[in-house]
């Protein structure tokens, strides 16, 4: 299916995955009986989807990973002095428009309502638990970064 194809690309985006293509096509195989055979297959791609390129097939899907995270640098950040943080990850370059970051206290969680960015921290500024800013300083391929200081 379409679902088990973006799977196989989410489940190999470590090794580049970054958008994926369905196909299935019905084929009554000139069978008077008229027994139909559905033809599958799955592309993996290492390039992101471009969407002002996409045109609707019949027996085509196609879809990306959207956003996954992988990891970030520096693992500790160097108190008081200004840093770029480094999100590493899948999908970035097309949802830089929208990402964000939010730094929180390492004993609070994103998932509570009431965590706030702490107030030693510059470069990252949130308007309600759930909408923060800037963009990103820089995308590039996979990664994003943003100027901090905390």
């Amino acid at each position: 299916t379409a679902c088990h194809c973006k799977q196989l690309c989410l489940d190999h985006v470590d090794e580049g995955c970054r958008s994926w293509m369905f196909r299935e096509e019905p084929d009554a195989h000139f069978d008077a009986m008229r027994h139909q055979v559905v033809h599958t297959e799955c592309f993996l791609h290492r390039d992101a989807l471009d969407t002002t390129q996409i045109r609707e097939e019949e027996y085509y899907t196609v879809g990306d990973v959207d956003l996954v995270l992988t990891g970030f640098e520096p693992a500790v950040a160097p108190a008081g002095e200004q840093f770029v943080l480094r999100v590493r990850g899948a999908g970035l370059t097309t949802t830089a428009y929208k990402s964000r970051i939010k730094v929180l206290d390492v004993t609070a969680s994103c998932s509570d309502d009431a965590a706030m960015v702490p107030d030693l921290v510059e470069g990252v500024r949130c308007t309600s638990p759930h909408t923060c800013n800037p963009r990103p300083l820089r995308v590039d391929g996979d990664f994003g970064e943003w100027r901090l200081k905390i």
